[in-house]
């Protein structure tokens, strides 16, 4: 996760980043262990558990913030668009169309 905020990239070279990144000093994890192969190791070991570990996330954020969730609503929902839709010719006051992913 600190990878992700800090260095938005693929997880590849990890253990290069972590040795610049202090992560051994903050997190106690020597940098040549958060290589390739663990990594990918350890993805695999926490994928069969991943609704569990949201789940368990979401929940105890709910409860350690006091989030009201009554008309709390995750959409999902995903769309591509194709074409070209110039800036100039959209209207500010809603989201724009852009390249990216949704």
């Amino acid at each position: 996760m600190v990878n992700r905020l800090t260095a938005p990239a693929p997880l590849r070279r990890v253990d290069r980043w972590a040795g610049k990144w202090t992560v051994e000093e903050v997190f106690g994890i020597e940098p040549e262990l958060l290589n390739d192969d663990h990594l990918g190791r350890a993805l695999d070991a926490v994928a069969p558990h991943l609704t569990e570990i949201t789940d368990s996330v979401g929940t105890r954020a709910i409860s350690e913030f006091g989030i009201d969730v009554s008309t709390f609503h995750w959409d999902m929902t995903s769309m591509s668009l194709y074409g070209a839709y110039p800036a100039e010719d959209q209207d500010e006051e809603y989201p724009r169309i852009k390249h990216g992913h949704p």
